[in-house]
């Protein structure tokens, strides 16, 4: 047994110290996961940690608190994320191929670049989620979320998602209701413009599923 510090990715101050069965001479990312499975067991604090590339493939971490936790690159394939919490949390090229993310909340979370081929995703909250190239191939009971673009000379990814039976675009730091949108981007590019015509497309796609 040996003891872990994980710190925090805000401060770099030590949100926890973990004692874990590894040696010295193993893998950061293989005593990060161990660590983190002590903290879910020890009830240890987990937001905001600095969880960069930790190895938690099979992982059961059904409700956790990842709070704005940075998971970037983190190895998730099959792990049991159902109910946990992952606001605001950085995933970026996290790997959660086959992750059971059922009822999780990934709201604002950063997923720039995830696999999550054949994950589980009935009734995970998506809501102001950065997708930007993120792979939802075979995605099992994904929301009504569809990625779009590149858009006009700027190449901008823009997503159309239900959010409480109503149709919402996102595009940049723009947040709103497709009407919103189309007004926004009509008097920046014109009513004939291609953002246009994209976000008119992308609510057709999303009110279709919705049936």
């Amino acid at each position: 047994m040996i003891k872990f510090d994980v710190k925090n990715r805000f401060t770099g101050d030590v949100q926890f110290t973990a004692e874990i069965d590894a040696e010295e001479t193993d893998d950061t990312s293989v005593k990060l996961g161990l660590a983190i499975r002590w903290a879910i067991k020890s009830r240890a604090d987990l937001y905001g940690a600095d969880l960069y590339g930790a190895y938690l493939s099979g992982a059961d971490l059904s409700d956790a608190n990842l709070t704005s936790a940075d998971l970037y690159g983190a190895n998730l394939t099959s792990a049991n994320l159902s109910g946990a919490n992952l606001t605001s949390a950085n995933l970026y090229g996290a790997n959660l191929t086959s992750a059971d993310l059922y009822g999780a909340n990934l709201y604002g979370a950063y997923l720039y670049g995830a696999d999550l081929y054949g994950a589980y995703l009935s009734g995970a909250d998506l809501s102001d989620a950065n997708l930007t190239s993120a792979d939802l191939t075979s995605a099992k009971n994904a929301p009504n979320i569809f990625s779009f673009g590149p858009i006009g000379k700027e190449w901008r990814t823009a997503y159309a998602y239900e959010h409480d039976g109503k149709i919402n675009i996102r595009l940049g730091c723009f947040n709103d209701t497709t009407k919103e949108a189309i007004k926004k981007v009509s008097k920046k590019y014109g009513a004939k413009s291609e953002y246009v015509a994209a976000i008119k497309l992308a609510e057709k796609v999303i009110k279709a599923r919705m049936k």
